[in-house]
């Protein structure tokens, strides 16, 4: 039950950050990293194979390469995620 709803809040934070805004401004312009322009499809294999925190450093990295500025919000819901993966 834990895991369902980690990867609920994973697949959700992920769609909240990467936005078609987002995906418009990074993934096909900035970028020719397949990494991060099938970013959402990366995430989602790992979340569909249990490897949550593998999606969640995916997820990490594709903020970081694109230097996608995040709200408070989803700052904090990323801290959170990162110390509930640790303590796995």
């Amino acid at each position: 039950m834990f895991a369902d709803s980690l990867k609920t809040k994973i697949k959700e934070l992920t769609k909240e950050i990467l936005t078609d805004d987002w995906k418009t401004n990074y993934s096909i312009k900035n970028t020719k990293s397949l990494g991060i322009q099938d970013a959402e499809l990366i995430i989602s294999d790992f979340l569909e194979h249990r490897e949550y925190a593998c999606a969640f450093e995916h997820l990490e990295y594709v903020i970081s390469e694109t230097e996608t500025q995040l709200t408070a919000e989803q700052a904090q819901k990323m801290e959170k995620l990162g110390l509930i993966l640790k303590m796995k």
